[in-house]
């Protein structure tokens, strides 16, 4: 992953902790193209967890 790709993987890492307080332990991009913003999966004191930028929600 480049240096951009990593930055903006933590800026949504940040963001998803603001957003929901999650713990994030780890957080994998899934897509930074989607036309419904960017999507990670990560996992949350051990939890998977799939978090939607744009929307600022958890789809599951």
């Amino acid at each position: 992953m480049n240096f951009e790709g990593k930055l903006r993987q933590k800026l949504i890492e940040k963001k998803a902790k603001l957003t929901k307080g999650l713990e994030v332990d780890s957080v994998k991009l899934i897509s930074s193209n989607s036309p419904l913003g960017a999507v990670i999966s990560g996992k949350n004191k051990g939890e998977e967890f799939v978090f939607n930028e744009r929307k600022g929600k958890i789809l599951g």
